[in-house]
Parts: C-alpha cells; sequence; structure tokens
C-alpha cells in the first residue's frame, strides 16, 4: 500500500502536465467571430475594437460580463460591464434615462446621460479612454420581468493620457439583468 502511495503525487503531477495546458488553451483562444445579434437573454456581449474582436472572458471561467439596472427617485440606470483578462481590456457602458429605459430608443453616447470607459492594461503603461468623441447604443430589448437588455452599439473614445483613438463597432449584447 505504501508504494502506491509513494506513486500517487508523482502519477498527479503528470496528469497535471497534460490536461492543465488544454484547459489554458480552450479559456484563452482568440474568437474567430463576433457573437450574433440576439434578444432572448444569452449572456452574450462583443465588439471590434480597432477591427479586433472583443469578448469577455473572466478569470477562471467565469464569463466576465455582467448588466445591473438600477433606479433613484425618477431616473433608472443600466451599467453594462464586460472583461477580458486575457487580453487585459475592459468596456464599461452606463447609460441614464428617465423615467425608464426605452427599447428602440437610440441613447447618444456623447450626451451627459451616458458613460462610456475602455481600459487597456496589456502593456507596461495602462490607457483609460472614457472621452466620448461620438457614439450610440440602441436598446434592442428592455424586458424587466423577463431581465433581459439587448442591443447595438458604437463608440469613438479618446484618452487623456494616450494619444491613440480607440473605435468601436458592431457593438452587441444580449443579457441578463442582475
Amino acid at each position: 500500500m505504501a508504494s502506491n502511495f509513494k506513486h500517487g503525487p508523482l502519477l498527479f503531477v503528470g496528469i497535471c502536465v497534460l490536461v492543465c495546458p488544454l484547459f489554458y488553451s480552450s479559456c484563452h483562444e482568440e474568437p474567430d467571430k463576433l457573437p450574433p445579434v440576439t434578444m432572448e437573454g444569452k449572456n452574450t456581449f462583443g465588439c471590434l475594437i480597432n477591427g479586433k474582436i472583443f469578448v469577455p472572458n473572466g478569470p477562471l471561467g467565469q464569463p466576465g460580463l455582467h448588466a445591473e439596472i438600477s433606479s433613484h427617485a425618477d431616473t433608472v440606470t443600466l451599467i453594462i460591464y464586460a472583461s477580458n483578462t486575457a487580453t487585459k481590456k475592459v468596456l464599461n457602458v452606463a447609460i441614464y434615462d428617465t423615467p425608464t429605459l426605452q427599447a428602440g430608443k437610440v441613447y447618444d453616447l456623447k450626451n451627459s446621460t451616458a458613460q462610456v470607459q475602455y481600459i487597456d492594461y496589456e502593456n507596461s503603461k495602462s490607457c483609460t479612454y472614457d472621452s466620448v468623441e461620438e457614439g450610440y447604443i440602441t436598446l434592442s430589448k428592455f424586458e424587466l420581468t423577463e431581465s433581459i437588455i439587448s442591443g447595438t452599439f458604437q463608440i469613438k473614445l479618446l484618452s487623456n493620457n494616450c494619444t491613440d483613438v480607440i473605435d468601436v463597432r458592431q457593438g452587441r449584447f444580449d443579457t441578463r439583468i442582475n
């Protein structure tokens, strides 16, 4: 019995060396296409950022996507948070409306009733882009009884600490509200 125990740790290490790279590569693969535009609460999000596909990917298999609604007095706020830990990028979009958010409405992201922030912390110099040059978000579906929010968006962002422009195109989301 003791001889089997001696080989147990080596066997475990051997299995980890063979299996762990498979999990790592499957979790960090770059997607080859954006998720489809849907309105069913499928917890999807994607866009092109300067021509490259961005989809959420959280740590340890978490989705990296979070949406929430809050109400204060006569104002409703939607916040969508998408992060990709593999590419070290985060995109946050918040819109406010009174008395409630409306499906089919186009929200101007340059307006004071919106806030957008894109953070790229991949390199040694972290860049934060939060000055909207132009942009919009259209809510395709806003259904509180089903807890579903879906829509499309497009944004051009500038930074105070970096010189490049972030161009976000073909944005789409279909998620459950928390």
